[in-house]
């Protein structure tokens, strides 16, 4: 190791770890120079922790943006998804009950399946709020309970998050890891 990484406070430095020749991971201060660079890290670390939900939740309106408007469509699952919305749907905006069976899909089989398997709470809530104002773009409707989704998973990470990291900037990364790649729900 080198003596004079040693010999530095460990006030206000950060911690490197150095490989020697013997393989071994030794611990020492990382010599960082002091003054006007450290304050406006901290500073802007002070700012982040207070403002760091909703740095998360502005992202994750960023991300679903470029899909809200109606000339993208869902594809693969998700489009099967948006189609059992669609169909559970359009029969409560006309007909005030949801649908029981299918008559033109699931070989005119119950629907249970198809509600249970693709329908979340937020799916419901949505059909139940664009009822009641008589929403009509179904599609929007559908990636506005997508996002909805995606905020309430960010806040139960955001939360379980904070109970388990020390570290803000930790809860932060992982939060945006996790919903970054929810995406995919298009």
């Amino acid at each position: 190791g080198s003596p004079d990484l040693l010999d530095e406070p460990l006030g206000q430095y950060g911690f490197v770890v150095v490989q020697d020749p013997d393989d071994r991971a030794e611990l020492f201060p990382a010599v960082m120079p002091a003054g006007r660079k450290t304050d406006m890290l901290k500073d802007l670390t002070k700012t982040l922790q207070r403002w760091d939900f909703a740095v998360l939740a502005l992202s994750v309106v960023l991300i679903n943006l470029p899909y809200l408007p109606d000339v993208y469509v869902p594809t693969h699952d998700s489009m099967y998804g948006f189609q059992l919305f669609y169909f559970f749907y359009n029969n409560f905006f006309f007909h005030g009950e949801i649908a029981q069976w299918m008559p033109y899909d699931s070989f005119g089989l119950l629907s249970n399946h198809e509600q249970l398997a693709f329908l979340t709470p937020f799916n419901y809530l949505a059909g139940l709020i664009g009822a009641v104002v008589r929403f009509e773009n179904v599609l929007l409707l559908f990636k506005l309970s997508i996002l909805f989704q995606q905020f309430i998973f960010l806040l139960g990470m955001y939360l379980l998050s904070r109970l388990i990291f020390f570290s803000r900037a930790t809860t932060f990364i992982v939060c945006l890891a996790s919903f970054s790649c929810g995406a995919d729900l298009y």
